[in-house]
């Protein structure tokens, strides 16, 4: 019987780091283990379309891939009973792989309690949990530290990808052999990259990528835009500039792809990069700039 993985925490749709983890781990997988059956979470009620189109892509690629819910209010009443995928076909986990990101941290007291609420049914049943941290912390509060303490003594292993995060468990979550693994470098380097989707142009410039953020300009309204404006004012009689957007989140105050468009209509000789596409394209457009440029 092959092997059944769940990936939480993470899926398809508009933070673009999250979904590159996501698809890096789906193919180091796939490919490492054949025959495995991975189950990702329910489709995100923001890009429920794109979600259904990447699964499609990705079954069509030979995956065995299936999504189910993580969630629903009834989990904490029925730990114990099975999940199910989105065909209403049993799925029983035998290790349980997250790929969040701040899962404790002092800013929400709520979401540390989420955290451990949506692992519960795994813990319950004994099965194997594989953290894979973008960050962690700040973790003052006693409240914070309690949930970490709670939760990752029950992990088989915590893959770190930061000296600080590291230090940050070894320090926060005092428990005797936590199973802390790393620093590793992120993941995504990993990701296997549709090298042939570069963006087309006609002059002889050398590509650079400037990705602008959205919250970065949120907190920095004064200072922000002026900036990005006097670099691409400077750039462009050097480079072909492709405004690529990292996180889409329509009508968020986190979407890059509004920003993107605002600085092409000021910029229109700038090549504009506003589609949410999969994040092997992406990677394949970054790799093929002279430089980069994020926020």
């Amino acid at each position: 019987m092959s092997m059944t993985v769940c990936l939480m925490n993470v899926g398809f749709g508009g933070n673009k780091g999250a979904e590159a983890m996501l698809v890096t781990m789906l193919q180091q997988l796939h490919q490492r283990f054949p025959g495995i059956r991975l189950a990702i979470e329910r489709p995100a009620r923001e890009h429920p379309g794109y979600y259904r189109e990447r699964i499609t892509e990705l079954r069509e690629a030979g995956m065995n891939l299936c999504w189910i819910d993580f969630h629903p209010a009834w989990r904490m009443a029925s730990p114990l009973k099975a999940y199910s995928d989105e065909q209403g076909a049993q799925v029983s986990p035998d290790a349980v792989i997250d790929l969040g990101g701040l899962n404790f941290q002092d800013r929400s007291q709520r979401g540390s309690l989420r955290t451990v609420i949506r692992h519960l049914p795994f813990v319950s049943r004994g099965i194997p949990l594989f953290f894979f941290t973008q960050d962690m912390g700040p973790m003052e509060y006693w409240f914070t530290r309690f949930c970490a303490r709670l939760l990752l003594r029950r992990a088989r292993r915590i893959f770190t990808r930061s000296a600080r995060t590291h230090e940050l468990l070894a320090r926060g979550v005092p428990l005797r052999n936590l199973p802390l693994a790393g620093p590793f470098a992120d993941s995504t380097f990993a990701l296997q990259s549709h090298v042939a989707s570069a963006p087309t142009h006609t002059d002889n410039l050398p590509l650079l990528v400037i990705s602008p953020s959205q919250v970065v300009e949120r907190l920095n309204p004064q200072s922000y835009r002026l900036l990005l404006e006097m670099l691409l004012k400077e750039l462009i009689p050097h480079y072909r500039v492709l405004l690529l957007a990292h996180t889409f989140a329509p009508g968020d105050t986190k979407d890059d792809a509004d920003l993107c468009r605002e600085l092409h209509r000021d910029f229109p000789t700038c090549l504009l990069g506003d589609e949410n596409l999969p994040v092997e394209i992406l990677k394949g457009r970054i790799g093929a700039a002279r430089l980069v440029v994020s926020s």
